[in-house]
């Protein structure tokens, strides 16, 4: 007869039990933790705390205030503070173009210096355009970051290449009853100041 068979119930089932609970307890050290809740390192009492301000791409609305908007062409493109024209129109080609979801462009710096930058805003291809030249007629740069493959749709990418086929080369600011027109080699933008 085997020692196994000899032994009482409750010591068979002890000794079954024993692994068993060995590989519970090491199963159970090994489950995650959902982590709920971050609490900070610093206190939001401390002097030391401070609260998060997200960076954004785009200047404060104080920062685009309309004051600060030049109805004039020969001063359109220097700008000490980002000013914000909101697109009126976009004439390609002699034909209007709806502007879709082409809402403004952000102006900001001196092109006298080359340090000046067109931005435009709402458009899916995200164009910066590097601004040079003196008074109102100046050479406009995307470079190589201009592209359409961010644009989802064909209608966008339409739009952003002809917003584009205006910006890039030489443009010139023309101005009459408060609106800005930039003028380049396929057609013109008509903007306004932001209100």
């Amino acid at each position: 007869m085997s020692s196994f068979s000899r032994m009482t119930p409750l010591r068979r089932a002890a000794m079954v039990a024993a692994p068993l609970a060995v590989a519970a307890v090491a199963l159970s050290a090994c489950s995650p933790t959902h982590v709920t809740e971050i609490n900070s390192p610093t206190p939001a009492g401390s002097s030391l705390a401070t609260p998060y301000t997200p960076q954004a791409s785009e200047p404060a609305a104080s920062a685009t205030a309309s004051a600060t908007a030049s109805a004039d062409a020969a001063s359109f493109f220097s700008a000490s503070t980002a000013t914000k024209y909101t697109v009126e129109s976009i004439t390609v080609g002699g034909a209007t173009v709806d502007p879709g979801v082409f809402t403004a462009v952000s102006m900001f710096g001196d092109a006298a210096d080359g340090s000046a930058t067109l931005t435009t805003i709402g458009l899916c291809d995200g164009s910066v355009y590097s601004l040079d030249g003196k008074g109102a007629t100046v050479t406009s740069t995307a470079g190589e970051t201009w592209s359409t493959d961010k644009c989802g749709d064909p209608a966008g990418e339409a739009v952003a290449t002809q917003v584009h086929s205006i910006l890039e080369g030489k443009v010139t600011a023309t101005s009459a009853d408060g609106t800005i027109t930039l003028k380049g080699g396929k057609g013109s933008l008509a903007l306004t100041a932001a209100n």
